[in-house]
């Protein structure tokens, strides 16, 4: 499956943040520019560009003015039918 460059970033983000321990679901949280840990510092920008915009469909929820975020437990089914067809 070929991915377009969002959802390639989409899916890094999402996977951090389910995956990584604690997981970050609700209360959880991470500042953002962990949200793009592992890739190259060039591509950086464009991953928390992404996440930005992951926060105004709702999938990820701002904490402390926008420096964090976590996943919105409201957008579970939605977030694991993108980390599954990705994987498929």
């Amino acid at each position: 499956m070929v991915l377009s460059e969002r959802d390639r970033y989409k899916y890094k983000i999402l996977w951090n943040l389910v995956h990584s321990r604690p997981r970050r679901w609700g209360s959880s949280y991470t500042q953002i520019e962990n949200v793009a840990g592992g890739l190259p510092r060039d591509e950086v920008g464009a991953c928390l560009d992404v996440a930005n915009q992951l926060v105004k469909e709702g999938i990820l929820i701002p904490h402390k003015k926008g420096k964090c975020v976590s996943l919105n437990v409201n957008k579970i089914k939605e977030i694991n039918e993108f980390l599954d067809s990705v994987i498929e």
